[in-house]
């Protein structure tokens, strides 16, 4: 199999894009992405085919990481497609627009041989041509266990640096739609799966005090970090308290100056005790916080 993880629009004559075929077949056991939940950032893409949620691992390669957040926050992805997609190894994407037309990329960056983690199925990786440090926006998605891509003493491989947490079967979809030859190319989808767009998840936190008098109003404030358009944040009270001030459903607006976007509502308790507040993105995402009321 092909395994050159590069694949450039100005053909494969270059022996800058020469094949790497790895026919180590038996390595060494390599470990599975961990991460403490909340700490790693993650990024969706939005594709013709569906949401896709990768995580991503800065401890292990933090090099690799902030050239692919880059990208992202650069708007790269924006618009370009899933240019190679083979059924029990891979898809590819991160470097061409529809028509198979070449993005520019930002210059290399140097490759992180010891992530510690595998090219296991749902790993995403950064393609690159037989040269170690060529690597620049263009990544893979293992739609397999590929220990083979994995690196080994005296044999670079291809750096691992986050996984699918949610949408592998969008995954699964890509992996299964038709390809042919375009050109010199083989893998190409019949019909463009574009990436829409490609954006940091949005955390979430909440702040609120812990004691308030009774009838008295006070704020919760809600700052949602790279907001995804369309978010939505969803108030949840107990009887005992009440919206002074917005909806119980409030749109997260676009952030201007910053990457963070804010939302207030004003509330007030009517009768002392100890009370639950919680606060939903419509992405998932969940805070909690306990509020008492004094006579």
């Amino acid at each position: 199999m092909n395994t050159n993880l590069h694949w450039s629009s100005r053909g494969q004559g270059a022996g800058a894009l020469a094949i790497a075929v790895y026919l180590i077949l038996h390595l060494a056991p390599t470990a599975t992405p961990q991460a403490a939940q909340g700490e790693s950032p993650s990024v969706v893409f939005e594709t013709t085919l569906g949401k896709i949620t990768i995580e991503l691992y800065p401890d292990k390669a933090p090099v690799t990481v902030k050239n692919f957040l880059q990208y992202v926050d650069d708007r790269f992805y924006d618009g370009l497609i899933f240019h190679r997609v083979i059924r029990d190894f891979m898809i590819q994407g991160g470097g061409h627009e529809p028509g198979l037309k070449e993005k520019k990329a930002r210059p290399p960056i140097q490759h992180e041989p010891n992530s510690g983690l595998s090219n296991l199925r749902g790993t995403i990786a950064l393609a690159r041509t037989a040269a170690p440090d060529s690597g620049t926006s263009q990544f893979f998605i293992n739609v397999k266990d590929n220990r083979q891509l994995d690196g080994q003493a005296g044999r670079p491989g291809y750096t691992v640096f986050g996984k699918v947490v949610q949408g592998m079967e969008v995954v699964d979809k890509i992996r299964g739609v038709k390809t042919q030859m375009r050109g010199p190319h083989a893998d190409v989808p019949v019909e463009d799966v574009v990436i829409r767009s490609a954006r940091r998840a949005g955390g979430l936190k909440i702040e609120v005090g812990s004691e308030f008098h009774k009838a008295r109003a006070f704020s919760v404030v809600a700052y949602v970090a790279h907001p995804q358009r369309g978010a939505t944040l969803t108030l949840e009270l107990p009887d005992e308290l009440e919206i002074v001030e917005g909806k119980t459903v409030r749109p997260v607006p676009t952030p201007l100056a910053s990457a963070t976007s804010v939302v207030v509502w004003q509330l007030r308790g009517n009768r002392p005790g100890t009370y639950a507040i919680t606060v939903r993105s419509n992405a998932g995402l969940v805070q909690k916080r306990e509020v008492r009321i004094l006579d």
